[in-house]
């Protein structure tokens, strides 16, 4: 496996990341199948987020993290603020709620990247960004990065590089712009 350094993070960050929405406690014997496997081949990097099976991909990696006691060898990527059927859910209050009730799930004191899962394309990104700041300031997320569906000025502007500078913008599904 090869690895990478996250400026920020302080574990390498295996060039291969599993996926893990399908995880569930549910299906719990498969999926701590599939994270053994993964971490066997060297993968200690996992990509979750807050509305993966109703937050329960992120129960069973914490679950799995506390019985197999690898939290310290574990790259933990999660995203929050998807959208729903209500609304944009990219609001100050949004990115620390869905953050708290990750790292609940996840049974952590922190993640180690954390990515806004969606854009607020009606409202300044400078809103959530002083948020994500603030939980930066505070040792919750050593990182954060934005994924957004437009790549523009909205994330060029000199007043969100002088808070903080992305570590990745990536357009909606696809393969991170680096």
């Amino acid at each position: 496996m090869q690895y990478a350094f996250v400026t920020g993070c302080s574990k390498p960050v295996s060039r291969v990341v599993l996926g893990t929405m399908i995880i569930n406690r549910g299906e719990r014997d498969k999926s701590y199948a599939l994270l053994d496997a993964a971490l066997a081949q060297g993968c200690t990097t996992l990509d979750t987020a807050h509305g993966y099976a109703g937050g329960d991909s992120e129960r069973c990696i914490g679950d799995w993290i506390k019985d197999r006691n690898n939290r310290d060898q574990m790259v933990i990527l999660t995203k929050g603020c998807h959208h729903n059927g209500d609304r944009q859910r990219v609001t100050p209050a949004d990115i620390g709620s869905d953050l708290q009730d990750s790292l609940a799930r996840l049974k952590a004191d922190h993640v180690d990247i954390y990515l806004l899962h969606r854009d607020d394309t009606f409202h300044s990104v400078l809103r959530s960004i002083h948020r994500v700041a603030r939980l930066v300031a505070a040792q919750i997320t050593p990182r954060v990065a934005i994924e957004i569906e437009k790549i523009g000025s909205r994330c060029a502007d000199a007043r969100l590089l002088a808070i903080m500078t992305p570590i990745l913008i990536a357009p909606l599904h696809s393969t991170p712009l680096r």
